[in-house]
């Protein structure tokens, strides 16, 4: 969540600074690769500092798709199109069998998806993770998985087929997976400080999640999308503002109240040298 309200801000300064996008988000992920590096007890991998070269791998990737690369249609655009060209078969501007013998290359065997996977060992090794008899050292296996989703970003877009990622069914659980993962902290949050129903069932936690994660993806996210620049902007700056006034909170922190306005500059600059060092 912190990565989308820094995004903006890492572009604006890269424009600001220089227009060599490529080199300065290297930059970026060469430094906090090596804040998450030197980080003692794991502190690192909590902050945002030491993410940022995760995040900065797939904004890389992107860079160097070309920039004729226009967005996937989205559903309703699908349709739209195969009413389009229905329209022009009927008229007979649009030769039928070639579409048929377009549609009947396009439909794949199991053993092409098999080939698919075999061709792209790179993505086997999460899959075997689980069943492996030692542990995978926790470093190695997030970089890993981020080189991994930065060569899935480029060669996706270089006419390499992933036909084991891109049907439909593997598409959808890649989009409701992050969408899912994001719901359910602010319920797992209200349900731990402020409810004990669901610490006592969780499958009724699964099912409300799963609701609310399936409510944002086939609506709020599609409202989301329409809005305009404006829109998006005031949006924008109400969850900044929303998020100043819920960090305004007392906590308890070690049998203790803590307000997050009582702490300074100073106080959190030597906080993050000594978590470091």
């Amino acid at each position: 969540m912190q990565w989308y309200l820094a995004a903006p801000l890492l572009f604006r300064l890269q424009r600001m600074v220089t227009d060599k996008e490529k080199a300065f988000f290297a930059g970026v992920s060469a430094f906090s690769l090596l804040i998450y590096l030197y980080a003692r007890n794991m502190i690192g991998a909590y902050w945002l500092q030491g993410r940022l070269w995760q995040f900065c791998a797939g904004v890389i990737a992107a860079l160097y798709l070309p920039k004729e690369q226009c967005l996937a249609p989205s559903p309703e655009e699908e349709v739209l199109l195969k009413q389009y060209d229905d329209k022009l078969e009927r008229v007979g501007l649009l030769d039928s069998g070639d579409r048929h013998t377009e549609r009947s290359e396009a439909n794949l065997s199991w053993p092409a998806y098999i080939r698919s996977f075999l061709r792209h060992p790179v993505f086997l090794l999460p899959l075997l993770i689980p069943v492996m008899w030692f542990r995978f050292p926790t470093f190695d296996l997030r970089l890993y998985i981020t080189a991994a989703s930065a060569l899935l970003l480029y060669a996706g877009q270089k006419e390499e087929g992933f036909m084991f990622l891109t049907n439909r069914a593997a598409v959808f659980l890649g989009d409701i997976s992050y969408v899912l993962y994001l719901t359910h902290w602010p319920l797992h949050c209200i349900a731990k400080y402020n409810s004990d129903i669901f610490s006592k069932s969780a499958e009724l936690g699964i099912c409300i999640t799963t609701g609310i994660a399936l409510l944002v993806h086939f609506h709020i996210a599609r409202f989301y999308r329409e809005m305009s620049s404006k829109a998006t902007t005031f949006f924008f700056i109400g969850v900044v503002v929303i998020t100043v006034f819920m960090s305004m909170k007392e906590v308890n922190y070690e049998n203790d109240r803590l307000h997050y306005a009582t702490i300074g500059l100073h106080d959190a600059y030597y906080d993050i040298v000594n978590s470091i060092y």
